[in-house]
């Protein structure tokens, strides 16, 4: 069995950029488009409800 190669030392910067770049996307972007989505929802849900006189 032969030893695994260690990582270069520039995989390691390039690594966290990515992480930051995704957590980024994923909560700054991403998420104020879902929490959109789901007032939209609960509002269409809600409007629904008082037009059937439930």
């Amino acid at each position: 069995m032969n030893a695994k190669p260690k990582v270069p030392f520039y995989y390691w910067p390039v690594w966290m950029i990515l992480l930051a770049l995704g957590l980024f996307v994923f909560y700054v972007l991403f998420t104020p488009v879902w929490m959109g989505i789901r007032l939209l929802s609960w509002l269409a849900e809600r409007r629904n409800m008082e037009s059937s006189g439930a």
